[in-house]
């Protein structure tokens, strides 16, 4: 899906911010400032001094992830220039000093340091607060926050040691009001008790927290309203070891009516048992159970995401990817291999594409780039690829957008130097070349900046390799990248032209090139005739 205008108004917001380039007397609503705001630190963790610079502009800041950022004293205190009802923060081990625990050295004061953050009325409407740093608080915190913040909706608390006696049910005892909880990877947590006093909890959520006695969660019963359960246990690799959840939940008769999902991939769950569970809770819809032994199940009054056919593969990828869970989406990624390696050849049309497709939604998506390497692995290595090049012709006119689909992996694929034969795929790409002009270019997967500086500028590039990187080039040019990337724009501009007017390129690359600057020529008018200058978003 293509972003919004308003999404790449926020994006170009941000950059002119972080050039600081953009005019200082502007002010913006609560929905620009949320957007820029968050475009600004994803540019640069750094920018969170921005923050300092720009407070009167950006004064009507609601939300703020400071999961990414190393905020110093001076920036803690610089929050009380904002009403927040949001608040993430990541590491906060360099404020011990700051924010000192008597007695306890190595706690942080989470109490005072929110008391230094955020104003009175940030006290009061404050809904969400998240912590997923390793450090410790004082003891009592959970109280002492209830106190201070009385609208808190939801808490998440990643990576806490619930060592003291009760910690867990003291947690739950001082907010009995929230609709989410978050204890991913929480230590030292043996039982859930306690949990029933948040009678309004709608969603839990405990990633890797092992729970040995299944007495432990028979209080979710108490949970009228939850509706949604995730479980998973992503961070132990041994399949042998992996928490049984989910016939710890069966066997503590567990019964939760308005369950509507669950997510219990990569737990040690049984097929049986995943459909007992399911019998026993008819409210639910759907379920993930990637990396499971529920793999090859289907349960027809659910949705279950697992890899049974290509399509819940599909969806399964896309929910890794959309919640950041990248061991979730490295399993799909493996499956996927797995299918275009051995059983291509078993394959339909429409399931490859979707493959591709998705794998290509990987390179795009995903927040971290082992997830993107990892992807261009499973394409490498595939012997799919093989298959591919070595197929004389195509069934169909919808074989075309599909070939056309791969030749643009294959361009990638040889440029970074991860096919052995390169002669043979060559020859395949000026097939392609040669066969069909740009109005073929059906569905090519956007290429980024870097792949195409490495078709176009290796010293494997031939050149039907290069024609074919500036036939993609075409596909590439639109408001959207004029708007994200002026460097890239700027960069695609001074190559085409410098193809343009070689003597040395092919006649075929030189009239690409040319078709490229009219195009771009095109969008450039377009934008400034039509939308109102940056400087006017706000």
């Amino acid at each position: 899906m293509f972003p919004t205008l308003f999404q790449l108004a926020a994006k170009s917001a941000a950059q002119g911010i972080h050039n600081d380039n953009i005019p200082i007397d502007f002010s913006s609503d609560t929905k620009s400032s949320n957007a820029v705001v968050r475009e600004l630190l994803e540019l640069d963790p750094k920018n969170i001094e921005k923050l300092k610079t720009h407070k009167n502009q950006l004064s009507r800041l609601r939300e703020l992830d400071l999961r990414k950022c190393e905020i110093d004293g001076e920036g803690i205190s610089n929050l009380k220039n904002f009403t927040l009802n949001s608040l993430d923060f990541g590491e906060l081990h360099h404020l011990k000093a700051k924010f000192p625990v008597p007695i306890y050295y190595g706690r942080i004061n989470i109490v005072s340091l929110l008391e230094r953050a955020l104003n009175a009325h940030s006290q009061e409407m404050i809904i969400h607060l998240e912590f997923s740093g390793m450090e410790e608080f004082q003891i009592g915190w959970e109280e002492k926050i209830s106190k201070l913040l009385p609208s808190l909706q939801s808490i998440k608390i990643i990576h806490k040691v619930f060592s003291e006696p009760c910690g867990f049910s003291n947690l739950c005892i001082s907010f009995p009001n929230l609709r989410t909880l978050d204890i991913s990877s929480a230590r030292c947590v043996s039982t859930l008790k306690g949990i029933q006093n948040i009678k309004s909890l709608q969603k839990l959520v405990m990633r890797n927290v092992r729970i040995e006695d299944s007495d432990g969660y028979k209080e979710l019963s108490e949970l009228k309203n939850l509706r949604v359960l995730v479980v998973s246990d992503e961070d132990n690799r041994n399949v042998n070891s992996r928490v049984r959840v989910i016939r710890s939940l069966l066997q503590a008769e567990v019964r939760m009516p308005s369950l509507e999902f669950l997510d219990c991939s990569m737990t040690s769950v049984e097929d049986h048992e995943l459909k007992l569970f399911v019998e026993h809770h008819p409210s639910l819809k759907t379920v993930v159970a990637i990396s499971t032994r529920c793999e090859n199940s289907h349960i027809s009054t659910i949705n279950l995401l697992n890899c049974l056919t290509t399509h819940s593969s599909m969806k399964s990828l896309e929910y890794a990817i959309s919640n950041d869970r990248d061991r979730l989406a490295e399993s799909c990624i493996v499956f996927i291999g797995k299918k275009l390696n051995i059983i291509h050849n078993q394959l339909k049309d429409s399931e490859i594409s979707e493959f591709l497709n998705t794998l290509c939604y990987v390179l795009k998506e995903s927040k971290n780039d082992m997830v993107k390497a990892f992807a261009i692995s499973c394409f490498s290595i595939a012997s799919f690829f093989g298959w591919v090049i070595d197929t004389n012709g195509f069934r169909n006119p919808s074989d075309k957008s599909r070939a056309l689909m791969f030749c643009s992996t294959l361009s990638i694929l040889l440029a970074k130097n991860l096919i052995v034969n390169r002669e043979d795929v060559n020859t395949k790409i000026k097939d392609f070349n040669d066969s069909w002009g740009q109005s073929s270019l059906l569905d090519c997967p956007k290429m980024s900046a870097n792949v195409f500086k490495t078709i176009l500028n290796s010293e494997h590039s031939t050149d039907q390799s290069i024609h074919f990187g500036f036939l993609l080039m075409h596909t590439y040019i639109n408001v959207e990248c004029f708007l994200e990337s002026k460097e890239l724009w700027n960069w695609m501009k001074t190559i085409s032209e410098w193809y343009r007017n070689s003597r040395k390129a092919t006649k075929n690359t030189r009239e690409s090139t040319a078709a490229i600057l009219d195009e771009m020529r095109m969008v450039e008018k377009q934008w400034w005739s039509q939308f109102l200058p940056v400087s006017e978003f706000f």
